[in-house]
C-alpha cells in the first residue's frame, strides 16, 4: 500500500502512519497498538513489515502444545523440528507479496451443557501462526487491550482493498490483508492479477462493453424449467418432446436409453437424493408425464415398487460426442417400445436457457408449482398477475401481503 498524500496546512485531517519495521517486530507492532489506541484517526501501511521469522517464531511458541490439528494433520511438535528453516517460507511469500492462501478450516464439534454440539473450525497450524503474529507479547487475545483488539482497531482504518479476494477470518488476519498482497487498487479489472485473470483467464473482456445499451443480459437468462439437476434438464426435455409425438404409458416403454457427456454422467448415476438421480426422475417422468418440485423432491418414493420397475429400464450411457459439445448440456434419448418400435429424441439446448426459451405459461407453470405448496393458490394466482402487470403497480409494498405464508 502506499503512503496517502496529505495535503500542506491541512493538520486536522486524518493521519496517516507508515510503521517502520527494522527496528524490531516486536516492538515496531507495540507502537502500531499505542498509535491505534491513541489515534483513532491514524490510518495504517506496510504492517506487513512486522512479520519477520522471528516474530513468527515468537508467535508459534505462543500457541496451545496441545492443540488439535487442523486439515494439515501438523501439531506443534511436528513443526518445531527446523522451525526456522519451515517459518521462512511463509515469511519469504509474505515479504515477496506471493500468495498466502489459508488452508480450509477443519470442523469439530463440542457438546454443549443442553447435549446440542457446537461447531468448532480448527485452522492449520501454519495459518495459526500467521493469525497469532496480530496478538501481545503476552500471547492474549484480549484483555489488556495490548493485542488482537487493537490490531483490529487499526484493521478498521487501513485504506480500502479492492483487490486479492481474501476474506478476513478474524481481527487478526484482517490486520495484516496488507501482507498477503493486497494492492489496493482503483481499477480491479486491470493490472497484473485483476479480477478476470483470476477467475475467468481466457474470457474476453472486449465483452464487457460488447454492445452495451443493444443487449441486455436480463432478457437472456436462463431459467430451469425442471427442479432438477442440470445435466437432467435436456433428458426431462427429450422425454416430453417424444411423449408429444406419439403419446404413451409408462408400461409400454421397454428401454430407455439415456446418452450425456461423460463429465456430467458421473454426477447424476444413481445418486441418493432423487432430484440429482438421472434413474430415478426418468423413472417419475415415464409415469408421471411431468416432474413437479414435490416428486423431483420426494425421496420415499425412490423405495416405491412401482418407479423401481420403471428405473430398471432406463440406461444412461456416458458419450464422448456429447462431452465435446460441453458446456452444452446436450442428451441423446432413445425409447424402445413393447411393440418393438423406437424413437430417439436428441435436445441441443435446454429447454429454458437463451437458445430455447420458455413461454411465458411455462413460466408461469413452474412459478406457481413452486409457490402454491406456501403461499396457497389463491395468493399465488394473485401475486402472478400483479408480477405480470407489475408497470401499473404504483407502489411496491402491495405485493407484501401476497408474500405472506398462507
Amino acid at each position: 500500500m502506499e503512503r496517502r498524500a496529505g495535503a500542506k496546512g491541512n493538520a486536522g485531517q486524518e493521519r496517516t502512519l507508515r510503521t517502520q519495521g527494522r527496528d524490531g517486530a516486536p516492538q515496531g507492532l507495540d507502537r502500531v497498538r499505542q498509535a491505534a489506541r491513541q489515534g483513532k484517526e491514524t490510518r495504517f501501511t506496510a504492517l506487513w513489515r512486522h512479520v519477520d521469522v522471528d516474530r513468527l517464531r515468537e508467535a508459534f511458541h505462543a500457541l496451545k502444545r496441545d492443540a488439535a490439528p487442523g486439515v494439515d494433520g501438523l501439531t506443534s511438535r511436528d513443526y518445531e523440528t527446523d522451525l526456522d528453516s519451515k517459518l521462512a517460507d511463509p515469511c519469504d511469500r509474505v515479504h515477496k507479496g506471493g500468495p498466502y492462501h489459508p488452508l480450509p478450516s477443519r470442523r469439530r464439534f463440542i457438546p454443549k451443557a443442553d447435549g446440542k454440539q457446537r461447531p468448532l473450525a480448527v485452522a492449520a497450524l501454519e495459518d495459526k501462526i500467521v493469525q497469532a503474529v496480530g496478538r501481545g507479547p503476552d500471547g492474549q487475545r484480549k484483555g489488556d487491550g495490548a493485542g488482537i483488539g487493537d490490531l483490529a482497531a487499526a484493521r478498521q482504518r487501513l485504506p480500502p482493498l479492492r483487490h486479492r479476494p481474501l476474506s478476513p477470518r478474524n481481527g487478526v488476519s484482517a490486520a495484516v490483508l496488507i501482507q498477503l498482497g493486497g494492492t489496493g487498487v482503483e481499477d480491479i479489472f486491470s493490472g497484473a492479477d485483476n479480477f478476470l485473470l483470476a477467475f475467468a483467464p481466457k474470457a474476453d473482456p472486449g465483452q464487457l462493453i460488447d454492445k452495451l445499451g443493444e443487449r441486455y443480459e436480463v432478457t437472456r437468462t436462463n431459467i430451469k424449467k425442471w427442479t432438477v439437476g442440470s445435466p437432467i434438464q435436456a433428458p426431462l426435455d427429450a422425454l416430453e418432446n417424444i411423449r408429444k409425438r406419439r403419446p404413451f404409458e409408462a408400461d409400454q416403454v421397454q428401454k430407455a436409453t439415456v446418452r450425456v457427456a461423460t463429465s456430467e454422467a458421473k454426477t447424476v448415476n444413481n445418486r441418493e437424493m432423487p432430484d440429482i438421480c438421472m434413474q430415478h426422475m426418468v423413472a417419475v417422468m415415464l409415469i408421471d408425464k411431468t416432474a413437479s418440485f414435490a416428486a423431483a423432491h420426494d425421496k420415499p418414493r425412490m423405495k416405491d415398487p412401482a418407479v423401481l420397475r420403471q428405473r430398471a429400464k432406463v440406461e444412461m450411457i456416458p458419450d464422448e460426442e456429447l462431452e465435446r459439445q460441453y458446456p452444452k448440456r446436450e442428451t441423446i434419448v432413445e425409447l424402445t417400445f413393447s411393440d418393438g418400435t423406437r424413437v430417439t429424441e436428441r435436445v441441443d439446448a435446454v429447454r429454458g436457457t437463451a437458445e430455447n426459451p420458455m413461454t411465458r405459461d411455462e413460466v408461469v407453470a413452474k412459478a406457481r408449482d413452486l409457490m402454491t405448496p406456501v403461499l396457497g393458490a389463491e395468493k399465488s394466482s394473485k401475486l402472478i398477475a400483479r408480477v405480470l402487470d407489475l408497470e401499473n403497480v404504483k407502489n411496491v409494498r402491495e405485493l407484501r401481503p401476497l408474500l405472506q405464508k398462507a
